[in-house]
This record gives C-alpha cells, structure tokens and sequence, in this order.
C-alpha cells in the first residue's frame, strides 16, 4: 500500500510539471496572438493609407480574416477533437506567423513599389494582402478552439472557470502590451514589430 502511494506520487509530479508547463506556452501563445492583433489595429491602419489602398479596401483586409475565423474555427474544434488540442493550437500559432508575415512582407511590396498598387479590387497588392489575411484568419482560428478545449479536458469542475477565465483575459495583456511593443519596435523600421510578432 505504501509503495503504491510512493509510486503514484512519483508519477504525478512529471505530470503536474508537464501541465503547468502546457499552460504557460499556452498562455504565452494566446498573449502573443492578443499583441498581433493590437499591433495591426495600431500599424496597419496608417501604412494602408501611406500604400494608397482605399478606406474599402482597407475595411475588406481588416473584416476578411474575421470572416474566415467565424467559418473556420468550428471546423478546428472538431479537428482538435480527433488530433489533439496541442497540435491544433500549434498549427493554429503556425498559421498565426504565416500569415502575419505574409501580410508584412506584402506591405514591404507595396512600400518598395515591387508589387502595383491602386484602389482597384483587383490590384495586385490588395489580392496579395487578401491572401496574407485570409490564411491569417483560416489558420489563427485553430487557436481559441484548441485553447478553450485544452482547458476543459485538464482541468476539474472547481478549476475550469479559473482556467476559462486565463484563456480569456490573455487578449488584455495581448492589447496593452502590443501598443508599447510596436512604439519602441517602430524606431528600428515602420514594419519590424510586424515581423517580430510573427517570429
């Protein structure tokens, strides 16, 4: 009887390590998505207007990937459900960087005059924003899914409303710190906290 204590508690404590271990990168995970999203509210909305895009395309870039994470994220819950929470939240920060950097590297374009700008719908530039935001949004949603479902299958009754309530408070921090963050990073370059955020 004595022994099989001593092993159970051996045993349990990698596991709890292990766990608390999950939590943190999951909630180093949701925070950083919460500082992209704030970074792009602060950054993009300026540089949109410098590249020349109109107040509409500017509104299609912004709304588009939303669009994609209300049709997407159901889908990435059930995915979680038959591959795992881990590997879909991790697909989902993944997708996150992809597509931040895309959007990036596709204002770099425009400012370089590589790629043609104009308010047209079918503007090379806006297409290739829409493509960055759309993989942003189809790709991120994985991400809050994964997360809530993690939090729901390791924790008990008493503990999951403390746990839903860390998931859910990650986007505050994520929104006060992305600001400060993209000030002191914007000295270094206009997009460099664009491609820090997504490293």
């Amino acid at each position: 009887m004595s022994q099989d204590t001593t092993d159970a508690g051996v045993g349990m404590a990698p596991a709890s390590q292990e766990k608390r271990m999950d939590m943190t990168v999951l909630l180093c995970g949701l925070i950083t998505y919460g500082i992209g999203q704030s970074l792009l509210y602060v950054i993009f909305g300026p540089m949109a207007r410098d590249l020349g895009l109109s107040e509409t395309q500017f509104g299609i870039l912004i709304s588009v990937s939303n669009v994609a994470i209300v049709f997407t994220a159901p889908w990435w819950g059930r995915k979680s459900q038959d591959v795992g929470r881990k590997p879909i939240f991790i697909i989902g920060l993944l997708g996150y960087a992809v597509g931040y950097a895309g959007l990036a590297i596709g204002i770099q374009l425009g400012i370089s005059e590589v790629v043609a700008v104009s308010t047209s719908m079918l503007a090379p530039l806006f297409l290739l924003l829409l493509g960055a935001r759309l993989i942003y949004g189809s790709m991120a949603s994985a991400i809050q899914p994964a997360a809530t479902a993690y939090i729901a299958d390791t924790t008990d009754e008493a503990g999951r409303t403390k746990g839903m309530a860390l998931v859910g408070m990650t986007a505050g921090p994520g929104t006060i710190i992305g600001p400060i963050f993209g000030g002191i990073l914007a000295r270094f370059g206009a997009l460099m906290p664009m491609y820090v955020a997504a490293t």
